[in-house]
């Protein structure tokens, strides 16, 4: 004996099954402009290489143009960069928290590597299994990142920015 759903049966089974995929919300932040200011310890490797690390503070924003939950973000990331002069080459890693307006919370995961001269350094950034909450609970996301134009100040602080591309899922 076959059966069939029919009607309203139908119509529960298929709202059940697409329910879960319906749910989740992607979103697409594009040119997110995270600047920070930087403090750390930079250690000499060789007389052209540098090594730096230390926490970059500051606020990611998109002007507006984004989800609010991703815009004027408070951002802090301990990290580490690798800069051989001699090379002209760069490289970073580290880890950012993430306070979006209201409280919640998530952590990213960047790393990058380019130039000196000219100062660019792409890479991605992608979310913490995990790390959301509140608002952002089960958040997942990656995306591009391009860091330019540190400057080194005479205390040995940073200031710089960075872009950021992101596409995030919440459930």
């Amino acid at each position: 004996m076959t059966t069939r759903a029919t009607g309203p049966v139908l119509g529960a089974i298929l709202l059940l099954a697409g329910g879960a995929s319906a749910r989740a919300e992607e979103i697409t932040v594009d040119d997110a402009y995270f600047a920070y200011g930087g403090t750390g310890t930079t250690y000499s490797l060789a007389d052209d290489h540098l090594y730096w690390v230390g926490d970059l503070t500051g606020m990611s924003t998109t002007h507006g143009a984004g989800d609010p939950r991703f815009d004027n973000v408070a951002v802090q990331c301990p990290g580490w960069l690798d800069i051989d002069i001699g090379a002209n080459r760069q490289k970073g890693a580290g880890f950012c928290t993430h306070i979006a307006p209201g409280g919640a919370t998530f952590v990213s995961e960047w790393s990058c590597e380019g130039t000196i001269d000219p100062d660019t350094c792409t890479g991605s950034n992608t979310v913490v299994s995990g790390s959301g909450t509140g608002a952002l609970e089960g958040l997942t996301g990656t995306g591009t990142i391009a860091a330019t134009a540190t400057i080194v100040h005479a205390n040995g602080a940073t200031s710089s920015y960075t872009m950021v591309d992101m596409t995030y899922v919440l459930p």
